[in-house]
């Protein structure tokens, strides 16, 4: 719920904010295509491609602090994977101690 509010709050539905600048560069882009673009025109273009990318890395944010949250919610500490790890560790310190 917490990154709900954050989301809303800090990045302002990131989505939704991503969407309306590709309709915007899309709409340059077809304006383009029926007539050569103004300079002004121009520099909001570029200017929208640099939005976009910061809003694609705001998006990626939001997914990871999305993810982090469901694993921690889950209480999965992994502690197979260690083990397991640990485990390999040990016999492989071990073959090398029979060995030598």
């Amino acid at each position: 719920m917490d990154l709900k509010v954050w989301n809303r709050d800090v990045f302002g539905y990131v989505n939704l904010q991503k969407q309306n600048i590709v309709n915007k560069i899309r709409e340059l882009d077809k304006f383009d295509d029926e007539s050569t673009l103004e300079d002004d025109q121009k520099v909001e273009r570029r200017d929208l491609f640099s939005e976009l990318s910061v809003m694609s890395h705001r998006q990626e944010a939001v997914w990871k602090q999305k993810s982090r949250a469901k694993w921690i919610g889950t209480n999965d500490s992994n502690s197979k994977y260690f083990h397991s790890i640990l485990n390999w560790r040990r016999k492989k310190i071990i073959s090398k101690a029979w060995i030598s």
